[in-house]
């Protein structure tokens, strides 16, 4: 099933959307107020991981990210370009969000992130002390220098790649990095001002069992991070070329994932984390676990978020490289995703044309709009109100819900005497949240008969 880090998922997007429908949606007005969440993907990686389901371009040349960085800089000021076309009002719109990913943000110098960020700053009204920034770190890639450099542009919030820490686990994936690098990662991390760490941890990777995973995890919890995500390894061999040079025996069959998530999710409760999510968990005192709480929670591609990148006004501005933003709708003006080429010969060549490098994109349908906010509601809070009205529109798939989950008490469905029904997700359906959602999703059936792979839900 779909991660549904959006809806409709990737996948769907249609490839006569371009360079001109997003140049259009881009012109649109829009209140000043509005906040702006800008992603930058940098894709080089040194090395391969073999778990890795990411767009990655794989190099040890160095020498490659300054090019690259002067691409996004001219993506920036075409985008840019195409807002002002919206009226005075886009050049009052904050930065509320900036986040760097990959490949591996860690393989820019401090100097190339420095330049980084300035272009940024030139294009977009991004206030270091008030925007929340925040970065991927490869632990192997990260250095002092660069963490001192980050935290000079006002990053405060890392997220650490840590998978695994069984020494034959992470040979096998061919991801190596020791305890104690880890350990002195976060110490200078924190000791030059990051507020907000966030450890990723993967289960059903090869060789991995109870007792590797129960000590992963010890060895994570001395580390007190704000924040965990504890995926859900996406063996997509299909795909991922790289994923055939794994070792298919040695990965753990559907009930050994089952019981290494609930282990995890077992220790983590037991120290005091929240539950926030499908595959989320954070202290209580953090934004995530306060949003939740507050029925603010949202997903979109950076997984679960909150504060401005939650407001249904907020437009997220992505670029590089293989990059998904996401246009708000507002008023009678639909909502809108829309993805850069894959292919890093094409972005440039986009770029060197003046045309903004969109492979493809979708314009949201009231349709899709109100299975959106069935699916994210669902996957955020496990809970979800639909009208009298929308439970007619949505007739068929309230039925499958009843049929496969509500028959099997992981679902609970309570209607209102004016016709609205209360879905509850129970307890025990938790663990099947993806499936549940797909059963509100119009367009999976149709990918899955076109041949389209989902990564194993449960």
């Amino acid at each position: 099933a779909p991660r549904y880090t959006s809806y409709p998922t990737a996948p769907a997007f249609e490839e006569s959307f371009g360079h001109a429908d997003y140049a259009r949606l881009l012109a649109r007005p829009r209140p000043a107020d509005a906040p702006l969440s800008l992603y930058f993907h940098l894709p080089f990686c040194r090395n391969i991981c073999l778990f890795c389901a990411c767009n990655v371009v794989y190099t040890a040349n160095r020498s490659r990210m300054l090019p690259y960085l002067e691409l996004l800089r001219q993506e920036m000021a075409l985008v840019g370009r195409h807002l002002r076309m919206s009226g005075p009002a886009a050049a009052e719109r904050r930065v509320a969000h900036l986040h760097l990913g990959g490949g591996t943000p860690g393989f820019a110098s401090p100097d190339e992130l420095r330049h980084l960020h300035r272009s940024i700053r030139e294009q977009f009204r991004l206030d270091p002390d008030t925007a929340e920034q925040s970065i991927e770190l490869d632990p192997r890639e990260a250095s002092a220098e660069q963490i001192r450099a980050l935290a000079q542009c006002g990053f405060r919030r890392a997220s650490l790649g840590i998978q695994d820490f069984d020494p034959q686990v992470q040979t096998t994936i061919r991801r190596e990095q020791s305890p104690a690098m880890i350990r002195r990662l976060v110490h200078d991390l924190r000791a030059s001002g990051f507020t907000t760490l966030s450890f990723d941890l993967i289960y059903g990777l090869p060789y991995q069992s109870l007792a590797s995973l129960r000590t992963t995890v010890n060895r994570v919890l001395e580390l007190r991070p704000n924040r965990l995500s504890v995926f859900q390894f996406a063996y997509l061999p299909e795909l991922k070329k790289h994923q055939r040079r794994l070792p298919a025996a040695a990965l753990p069959d559907a009930a050994l994932r089952a019981e290494l998530f609930e282990s995890a999710r077992a220790q983590l409760l037991a120290a005091g984390y929240r539950h926030t999510g499908m595959d989320h968990f954070a202290l209580p005192d953090d934004e995530l676990a306060t949003a939740q709480r507050a029925g603010l929670l949202h997903r979109n591609f950076q997984g679960y978020v909150a504060g401005a990148q939650a407001r249904p006004d907020c437009d997220l501005l992505a670029f590089g490289v293989s990059s998904i933003g996401s246009l708000a709708g507002h008023g009678d003006q639909p909502a809108a995703y829309m993805a850069n080429t894959r292919d890093l010969r094409r972005y440039a060549e986009d770029l060197r044309a003046e045309r903004l490098p969109v492979a493809r994109g979708i314009v949201l349908s009231l349709d899709d709009e109100l299975r959106r906010h069935v699916i994210i509601e669902l996957i955020c809070h496990f809970q979800v109100r639909v009208s009298a009205a929308d439970r007619r529109r949505l007739g068929d798939a309230i039925a499958r819900l009843e049929r496969e989950f509500a028959r099997r008490e992981l679902v609970d469905l309570q209607a209102d005497a004016d016709g609205t029904l209360q879905i509850r997700v129970l307890p025990a359906g938790r663990p099947a949240i993806r499936l549940i959602c797909m059963v509100f999703d119009a367009h999976a059936d149709r990918l899955r008969a076109k041949g389209q792979v989902f990564s194993q839900s449960a």
